[in-house]
């Protein structure tokens, strides 16, 4: 976690770069132990963005979390929710889907993602306000992140 948090680009090679100096093993040693632990089947996703949500809110009141969908290693796409520090946007909640596997409105899963994250939030006490493109601008989206502070949605450029 620690890693995952100092590393600061949420890149493999920076995260064993930082491991390496934490428990001074070889490089090829500290990225195994990243992927072990990301292809862990015991980690619990839900913890995992709690933990990164509570270290990244320690010295902040509010979040400011933007939600995207991405393309990530075909036929996937990512549904990913970040939380913008300065210059940088460190994830803390991710989850993806084969393109096959999404029904014909990917509202559902926006929805449940956003719940999910909102339960995280709520849990640690903290508010954030939401930023994302147009996509995401509709009714149940407000619903769905109403029992926390503010949802912002920009228009795409």
């Amino acid at each position: 976690m620690a890693a995952l948090l100092e590393a600061k680009p949420a890149a493999s090679f920076k995260i064993a770069a930082y491991l390496l100096k934490q428990t001074h093993v070889h490089f090829p040693s500290a990225l195994t132990r990243f992927y072990r632990m990301l292809h862990n089947p015991k980690i619990d996703d839900l913890k995992l963005s709690r933990q990164l949500l509570a270290g990244l809110s320690v010295a902040r009141q509010e979040l400011i979390i933007a939600l995207d969908w991405t393309e990530w290693h075909p036929p996937l796409r990512m549904l990913l929710a970040s939380v913008i520090s300065g210059k940088r946007a460190l994830p803390v909640f991710a989850a993806a889907f084969r393109k096959n596997d999404i029904p014909r409105s990917q509202n559902t899963w926006e929805n449940n993602f956003l719940k999910l994250l909102v339960q995280n939030l709520n849990s640690l006490g903290k508010s954030a306000t939401f930023l994302a493109d147009r996509g995401f601008r509709r009714v149940a989206f407000l619903r769905a992140s109403s029992s926390n502070k503010k949802v912002i949605t920009l228009s795409s450029a």
